[in-house]
C-alpha cells in the first residue's frame, strides 16, 4: 500500500511539473511585447593578443568591446583575435589553423576587421617567411569573400612597440609589414585604420612595450569609432503607407502596405538585397503591396569607393516569429527548462533560448544597465547584484517576424568567492 502511495505521489508531481511549466511558458511567452530591436551590422575582428586583450582587466574592454559600447545597438562586434598567432601560414602559430577562424568565417561578417602583423614583424620570423605576408593576407581576405559573400574589410597598421628592448620589432613593422599592408588595401579597395602614428606618444598606455592597457585599447577604440562615424555616414528615410515606421531601422506594415527607403546621398552606387535572393540597383528602394517581410541590406559605394552597410527590418503587421523556449544552464552544468533563476553573488549562469525550427535569423538581448548583445546565448559570469533584472532576447527571422522571452535573474545572498583565473 506505501508503495502505491509513493507512485501515486511521484506520478502527480511529475504531471505538475511538466503540465505547471508548461503552461507557465506559454503564458509567459505569450505575455512579453515583441521588443522590436535594431538588426545590428555584424563585425568581426580577427587579430592577435593585442585585440583578444591579453593586457586588459577582461577582454570586455579589449578594443572590439568598448567601440562597441560607443557605437551602441546598432553594430554588433564579433572578437575571434587569439593570442600569439600570425597572419603567415608557415610559422609556428598561424591564425589559419585556430577555432577562432572557423568561428569568424562562419560568422559571415557584413564587416571585417583584420589586425595582423605584429607577430609576423618579429625579426626571426620575418626573415624567415616575411616575403609570404602579402600572399597570405590577400589568401586571408579570399576567405571571407567566397560563397557570394561581400564583406566590407578594414585592415589595420600595428601599433607602436616601445623601448629599445622591442626596437628592431617595431622597425620591421614600419619599414616592412605597414608598407604590404597599405599596398594589400590599394589593391582591394579595403579601408585602414591606422594603430601606429596616433599612439607613437602613448608609450604609457602600453605597460609592457607591446599590449595595451584598459586606457590604450580605449585610444585604439576611438580611432575605430572614428573611422566608421567617418564612413557609415548614410541617412535613410523611410516611409509607409498602411504602417508605422517604429525607428530609422524599423518599420511594421499591414499587409500590402508599402514603404520607401530613401537615402541622403544621391551618388555612388545602391545595392540592396533582401529575403529570397532579392537584388536592387536603384538608389530609392520601393516595396509595393507587401505580403512578406524581411531583413533588408543596403551597400553603399560613394563615388570615392569607400563602402559602408545598413540593416533594415520590414515586419508585417501581427505576425510574429517562432515561438522561444526557455532553457538555462546553471554553474553545475545542469540544463533547465526555465525562464528564471536566483543566483548568489559571484556564480554563474547561461541562457540558452531555442527555438523549434532550423535558426538562420537573428538574436538581440537587452538587459540591466544598459546590457547588449548579439547572439544566440549569453553566459553571465561572476555575477554581481546590479546584474540583478530582466533580461530580454528577441529572434528576427529572414521575413522580418520577431519573437521575445523574458529571463529573470535575481542576485541575492552570500557572495560566493569564484576561484581566481589570471585573464590573458
Amino acid at each position: 500500500m506505501k508503495s502505491r502511495k509513493s507512485f501515486c505521489e511521484c506520478l502527480f508531481l511529475f504531471i505538475f511539473l511538466i503540465v505547471g511549466n508548461s503552461i507557465y511558458s506559454i503564458n509567459y511567452y505569450n505575455d512579453i511585447p515583441i521588443n522590436r530591436p535594431l538588426v545590428p551590422i555584424k563585425v568581426v575582428c580577427i587579430g592577435n593578443s593585442i585585440t583578444a586583450g591579453y593586457g586588459n582587466t577582461s577582454e570586455d574592454m579589449a578594443w572590439p568591446g568598448q567601440v562597441n559600447r560607443m557605437l551602441g545597438n546598432g553594430y554588433s562586434f564579433i572578437n575571434c583575435a587569439v593570442s600569439g598567432i600570425t597572419m603567415c601560414k608557415n610559422t609556428d602559430s598561424p591564425y589559419w589553423k585556430t577555432d577562432r577562424f572557423k568561428i569568424a568565417k562562419e560568422s559571415s561578417p557584413q564587416i571585417l576587421i583584420i589586425a595582423l602583423g605584429t607577430n609576423d614583424s618579429d625579426p626571426w620570423r620575418w626573415d624567415r617567411v616575411g616575403g609570404e605576408f602579402k600572399q597570405d593576407y590577400l589568401d586571408m581576405i579570399n576567405e571571407f569573400i567566397s560563397n557570394g559573400n561581400k564583406p566590407i574589410i578594414y585592415v589595420c597598421l600595428p601599433p607602436p612597440l616601445f623601448t629599445s628592448v622591442k626596437a628592431e620589432q617595431n622597425r620591421y613593422i614600419e619599414e616592412k609589414t605597414i608598407p604590404i599592408i597599405k599596398e594589400i588595401a590599394n589593391e582591394v579597395g579595403a579601408e585602414i585604420i591606422d594603430f601606429h602614428t596616433p599612439l607613437l606618444g602613448a608609450s604609457d598606455k602600453f605597460p609592457d612595450t607591446v599590449h595595451p592597457d584598459d586606457n590604450g585599447s580605449a585610444l585604439m577604440a576611438q580611432i575605430v569609432y572614428d573611422k566608421f562615424k567617418q564612413n557609415q555616414n548614410v541617412k535613410v528615410d523611410i516611409s509607409a503607407v498602411n504602417g508605422n515606421v517604429k525607428n530609422e531601422n524599423i518599420v511594421v506594415l499591414k499587409k500590402g502596405g508599402t514603404v520607401t527607403f530613401t537615402p541622403s546621398d544621391e551618388t555612388g552606387s545602391f545595392i540592396w538585397s533582401g529575403p529570397d535572393g532579392f537584388i536592387s540597383n536603384n538608389m530609392v528602394l520601393v516595396l509595393d503591396k507587401v505580403s512578406r517581410g524581411g531583413i533588408y541590406n543596403l551597400t553603399y559605394k560613394s563615388e570615392k569607393g569607400v563602402r559602408s552597410v545598413y540593416n533594415f527590418v520590414v515586419s508585417l503587421e501581427g505576425e510574429v516569429g517562432a515561438e522561444i523556449q526557455p532553457l538555462l544552464v546553471d554553474m553545475n552544468g545542469r540544463v533547465l527548462p526555465s525562464n528564471y533563476i536566483k543566483l548568489n553573488p559571484g556564480s554563474k549562469v547561461t541562457l540558452q533560448p531555442s527555438i523549434k525550427y532550423y535558426d538562420t535569423g537573428i538574436w538581440t538581448w537587452n538587459g540591466p544597465n544598459s546590457f547588449f548583445a548579439s547572439k544566440k546565448s549569453i553566459t553571465l559570469e561572476t555575477i554581481a547584484m546590479k546584474e540583478s533584472g530582466n533580461y530580454i532576447v528577441t529572434y528576427t527571422d529572414n521575413y522580418g517576424r520577431q519573437s521575445s522571452l523574458t529571463y529573470t535573474v535575481k542576485v541575492e545572498g552570500e557572495v560566493l568567492t569564484p576561484e581566481l583565473i589570471p585573464y590573458n
